[in-house]
């Protein structure tokens, strides 16, 4: 007798292959019908991610409209486009429509906007352009999704939806909003009068823009804000002053391109508990302006493409991470500090800021990226030997060369020595070597036995940059003998 499986914990088994492969999750579909209906839901998260087509997941959608729904779409439909709706199934020869489908699929659907609404007209109509038809089937979309979908994730469009059949069903519970500063005030206005409770803002900012501060300033519980600029010259004084009224509850800040609110904004976002900066191109970015005080900061975040300004860009992260110590007891809550930095230009003075900071005010610091050179390794035994609640560490070589022999490169086994003493880092069990570094199959194989025979536990995951058949053997070695629970050979 097959053993019984409550739903509860199939439903946890589900969930982990939506994580894992996505594409596994359609076999589970045929299980059975209790396996189907978990299944169903995650599938229709978000079914837009390289739909096989649109054409039927445009015919799946009208389906699933009501009969008043239907009712008004077919009452407005001319001969021609009754035509098209048949000749792809939405309607039967009697000029009713078809059976509706078994699960109301709409109602699982969390992330919407206006390509989606455009892609689902595209694979309904063949004249694309036909004004009247092309109306009716946005209306028809849009009510749709208004009228079943809740906390949606939503990249606003750039005209109003307000007006839309189900709007004050979907709109309240509105969770994720992407917009641009282009759009309208007024139809911001519009939203502010019916939407407060989004939890995250994700803005291409422009131009400053009266109504959406407005609306920044009707949420309740806004979490997290992220700010998109790619012009150092604009300015949006409205939108920062709005993002004050929001501290007590804002918590996470990501600022991408360049700055585009006063940078003391962000004195008064006390509660901030992960700011990251990303810049993936160069720019005007003005690093000294960054001067920040976020006592409550819990991660750190940046990916920094600029050359030349790089030692600057670090010693501003720095501050940002002392400034963090400004809590009662001058210890900081970082527990996270993950930035990327193109290493070659990086300084020996501004790394060892970065790794005094560090040593005096993050003792609770789980995850960290270093940056290594020849230079720097006495400091960085002493910046290991403070920080003892590290879990992983990120260790990148700052020298560049093709040539193994280059007498600039960091051998692997300095730092393989630090690590495998006992009197440190009791709870590490990651690692990460990224760039060159002077690495073999026997001083691998010797950092390895000494983990085992100091630290009495397997370490769990190692992550190096080779394609040495030798050295992923000794691996694989060590994996047997449950050593090494799993390495990645980047």
């Amino acid at each position: 007798m097959t053993p019984y499986i409550c739903e509860d914990i199939i439903r946890v088994i589900i969930e982990n292959c939506v994580t894992q492969r996505k594409k596994s999750l359609h076999k589970l579909l045929f299980v059975n019908t209790s396996w189907c209906k978990i299944t169903v839901p995650l599938l229709w998260k978000n079914p837009w991610t390289n739909p096989n087509s649109w054409e039927n997941l445009s015919r799946t959608i009208l389906l699933c409209c009501d009969s008043n729904s239907k009712q008004f779409l077919f009452s407005n439909c001319d001969s021609h486009f009754k035509k098209i709706l048949y000749e792809k199934g939405i309607i039967d020869t009697q000029s009713k429509f078809s059976n509706h489908p078994l699960f109301n699929y709409i109602s699982y659907i969390k992330i919407l906007s206006k390509d989606v609404i455009e892609s689902l007209i595209e694979g309904i109509l063949v004249e694309y352009y036909e004004l009247n038809r092309y109306n009716l089937l946005q209306g028809t979309f849009w009510n749709l999704f208004m009228n079943n979908c809740n906390r949606l994730n939503l990249n606003l469009p750039n005209y109003s939806i307000c007006h839309f059949n189900g709007t004050k069903t979907c709109l309240p519970s509105l969770v994720k909003l992407t917009c641009s500063t282009f759009i309208h005030q007024i139809y911001f206005l519009e939203l502010s009068e019916i939407c407060h409770n989004l939890q995250e803002l994700i803005i291409n900012c422009f131009q400053d823009n009266k109504g959406l501060a407005q609306l920044i300033k009707s949420q309740k519980r806004l979490k997290r804000i992220v700010l998109k600029s790619n012009n150092n010259n604009i300015l949006c004084p409205l939108i920062g002053d709005a993002l004050l009224t929001q501290s007590n509850t804002l918590t996470s800040i990501n600022i991408d391109y360049e700055l585009c609110i006063p940078p003391e904004i962000f004195n008064s976002l006390v509660n901030c508990e992960e700011f990251a900066i990303n810049i993936p191109s160069e720019s005007f970015f003005d690093f000294n302006k960054l001067v920040i005080n976020l006592p409550n900061l819990n991660t750190l975040h940046s990916y920094i493409y600029q050359h030349q300004s790089l030692p600057i860009a670090l010693n501003s992260l720095s501050n940002i991470i002392l400034s963090s110590s400004s809590s009662p007891g001058n210890l900081s809550r970082l527990k996270i500090i993950d930035l990327d930095l193109y290493p070659k230009y990086l300084t020996t003075e501004s790394i060892n800021n970065y790794l005094r900071i560090i040593s005096q005010c993050c003792p609770y610091l789980e995850f960290v990226v270093v940056w290594v050179r020849k230079d720097i390794l006495l400091n960085l035994e002493s910046f290991l030997k403070k920080c003892r609640f590290l879990k992983e560490i990120k260790f990148i070589s700052t020298e560049y060369t093709e040539s193994v022999e280059n007498n600039n490169i960091v051998d692997v086994r300095n730092v393989f020595d630090i690590l495998v003493n006992n009197n440190i880092l009791p709870d590490l069990s990651k690692l990460t070597f990224k760039e060159n570094w002077k690495f073999t199959k026997e001083n691998l194989s010797e950092f390895l036995e000494s983990w085992s025979k100091n630290k009495k536990y397997p370490l769990d995951y190692l992550n190096i940059v080779t394609s040495n058949e030798l050295i992923i053997n000794v691996c694989n070695r060590f994996k047997k003998n449950g050593i090494l629970k799993s390495c990645v050979f980047d």
